[in-house]
């Protein structure tokens, strides 16, 4: 069976990957500039610049949420 809507999906995934990974972010021109402590930093395939890992910040807002 044949998705007709295979094509338009997959593009809507590729655009909701890049806003989640890019778009949405602050970016900086250096990897130094990106540096903050417990952060991983990484290059931007969609715009070549660096980006903060938000992963810390996530468990943070995680463990206040939780905390009795």
């Amino acid at each position: 069976m044949c998705d007709k809507y295979k094509n338009i999906k997959r593009k809507i995934h590729k655009k909701a990957r890049k806003v989640k990974s890019c778009l949405d972010k602050v970016f900086f021109e250096t990897k130094q500039e990106a540096y903050q402590k417990n952060q991983s930093t990484y290059l931007c395939k969609y715009c070549g610049k660096w980006h903060r890992s938000g992963k810390m910040t996530e468990f943070i807002v995680e463990t206040v949420k939780y905390k009795i």
